[in-house]
């Protein structure tokens, strides 16, 4: 869909988004009551997370740059990675 609206011209930005932190917190239970964590991603790959107030926060920092026009995707990869030209949440690297 982002190709779609992208492509059309118009000033378009999206957020690149990979999983929600706060998705991790059904997991507390088997944490504390066993001693693991169940994810179906395996185990010897990176999972990306973000927080969603960060997300909103890196969303509406966006929203209200006066500075930019064009079209494009900006990752919001938490911790991971961190586009330091245009960070778009508060990753703690800027």
């Amino acid at each position: 869909m982002e190709d779609l609206i992208a492509g059309t011209g118009v000033g378009f930005r999206a957020l690149g988004i990979p999983s929600f932190t706060d998705n991790l917190l059904r997991q507390v239970e088997p944490i504390r009551s066993q001693g693991v964590f169940f994810s179906p991603i395996a185990r010897d790959l990176r999972l990306p997370t973000c927080a969603t107030r960060d997300i909103a926060a890196g969303a509406a920092g966006l929203l209200l740059d006066p500075t930019w026009s064009g079209s494009g995707t900006v990752p919001v990869l938490g911790l991971e990675t961190c586009p330091s030209t245009a960070c778009p949440g508060p990753c703690r690297r800027c």
